[in-house]
């Protein structure tokens, strides 16, 4: 069951945290459009870092709240992923604590992350 977990916890992190900085950063640097692209690529480098790290604490927090409604609401939204074998697993009900998932030393973050959490 661990490992149930561990790729849900590797596709949200992956496909939702990474690719959500990636943007920004590739807005920030000028190798992507963006809505905000020209404002943003004016910025000293100073500045992109504050807001980098506004981008990181805000995505972070997000997830944090979309697992947190996952267990708050778990009497009316399931979180429900398969293993190899197709047996289907209730995300929230094999943690032991589905936002604890996210962050600390062996949390979903730091281990499938190409980017480190911000604590600032």
């Amino acid at each position: 069951m661990k490992e149930v977990l561990d790729n849900f916890g590797k596709l949200l992190i992956s496909h939702v945290r990474d690719r959500t900085i990636s943007h920004y950063q590739q807005m920030a640097y000028g190798k992507r459009q963006g809505l905000h692209k020209q404002k943003i690529v004016s910025l000293t480098d100073e500045n992109k870092k504050l807001i980098e790290d506004i981008v990181f604490q805000t995505v972070d927090e997000a997830i944090f709240n979309l697992l947190n409604m996952f267990e708050e609401y778990e009497e009316n939204v399931e979180l429900i992923c398969k293993d190899k074998e197709g047996n289907k697993y209730d995300i929230e009900k094999i943690s032991d604590g589905i936002m604890g998932e996210l962050f600390t030393e062996d949390g979903w973050i730091a281990k499938f992350s190409k980017y480190e959490e911000k604590n600032s």
